[in-house]
């Protein structure tokens, strides 16, 4: 299955209603991420094979994980994303419905999460959303080497992934200012 933003906010739909059925006196809080938060917030026009959402709101209810799986989402530890180690304070708010909040993650920590995976989708959604308007790309190399600071990994990778976004920049968007 492919999502698309109406096809998302379908599937949130769903989940309300699942939630809301089965732990009618529990609220949870989905943040998305990744390209399931450029389609929703940032007018990427690609559908995503999966809803990707970070652990942090979803509290441990039995059955939970079924559910968001037979749905669609896909559930990343905290842990495993390179995010700025002060993301939560930026989420920003799509929608509240009964059961669920529903929050994404700012541009800035998006740009940071897909530049800091350097993979070509991940730098493609970048240049393919409304994101890079949004953001100061400045201010985004600041947030980044602070990000990548805290990150487990090879240090001179993340550099790297740093100077070739800077070059798809110059390349593809040369009237941002870097």
């Amino acid at each position: 299955m492919f999502f698309d933003k109406d096809k998302i906010f379908e599937h949130l739909d769903l989940l309300n209603q699942e939630i809301k059925k089965k732990y009618p006196k529990s609220k949870i809080y989905i943040i998305l991420i990744g390209a399931s938060s450029l389609i929703v917030k940032h007018s990427l026009q690609r559908a995503t094979h999966d809803i990707d959402i970070t652990d942090s709101g979803i509290p441990r209810l039995i059955g939970i994980g079924g559910m968001l799986q037979n749905l669609g989402f896909h559930v990343v530890s905290e842990v495993l994303v390179n995010f700025h180690p002060d993301y939560i304070d930026r989420l920003e708010r799509v929608a509240d419905k009964e059961n669920i909040s529903i929050l994404s993650i700012h541009p800035y920590d998006i740009a940071i999460t897909k530049i800091g995976r350097s993979l070509q989708k991940d730098i493609d959604d970048l240049f393919e959303s409304d994101i890079l308007s949004k953001i100061d790309i400045q201010r985004l190399g600041d947030l980044y080497q602070e990000a990548s600071s805290y990150w487990i990994g090879d240090p001179e990778k993340f550099s790297q992934n740093w100077v070739r976004f800077i070059d798809h920049v110059h390349q593809r968007r040369p009237d941002l200012p870097t």
